[in-house]
């Protein structure tokens, strides 16, 4: 009878580990269904080469990286940063002219698709995050114990301020974005 008080927890021990494993195993295979299903919605809109083009428009083609290094000072004023173009013409070199103000105001157009795809499909919405630029500057020190991280993502409110910031620099005055 004692040995029972050792096999029965044991095998619902293992049991239960059989089911979690069977759980994250379908959890894992539903995530790649629910991505995969996502992706099509925004290819089908046709969100990627729209925000692709624009992006390319404003910070120049082939510009592949999205993430910099730099000094923890410059990643520190990247993440506490109010206004944006500067710092973006110096790590990204963004373009300030007319044609950035037509670009941003087409990603701008571009990110409403998105929000409007996650509003349709609420499901997808843990997974824009990954769909929406985004722009990192940071600093990790040599021994990786330090570091700072400066993010600028194109949400539409980090788009409207950025068209205001670029029409005042251009035009002295404050415009909303179109």
């Amino acid at each position: 009878m004692a040995i029972l008080f050792y096999i029965f927890p044991a095998t619902l021990i293992l049991l239960a580990g059989f089911f979690l494993a069977v759980h994250l195993i379908i959890k894992k295979a539903d995530t790649k269904e629910l991505q995969s299903e996502f992706e099509d919605a925004l290819e089908e809109s046709g969100y990627f080469e729209g925000i692709s083009e624009s992006i390319n428009a404003i910070f120049g083609e082939g510009h592949t990286s999205r993430v910099v290094s730099a000094t923890k000072e410059e990643a520190l004023a990247f993440s506490q940063a109010e206004n944006y173009a500067d710092l973006l013409c110096k790590h990204f070199n963004l373009t300030i002219n007319h044609k950035t103000l037509t670009q941003l105001s087409i990603c701008y157009r571009w990110i409403m698709v998105l929000d409007q795809i996650c509003e349709e499909y609420p499901e997808f919405e843990n997974l824009r995050v990954k769909t929406v630029p985004t722009f990192f500057v940071m600093y990790v020190s040599k021994n990786c114990k330090n570091f700072a991280v400066g993010k600028f993502e194109f949400s539409k409110e980090k788009i409207e301020a950025l068209y205001k910031e670029i029409w005042v620099m251009l035009y002295g005055e404050a415009k909303d974005a179109e």
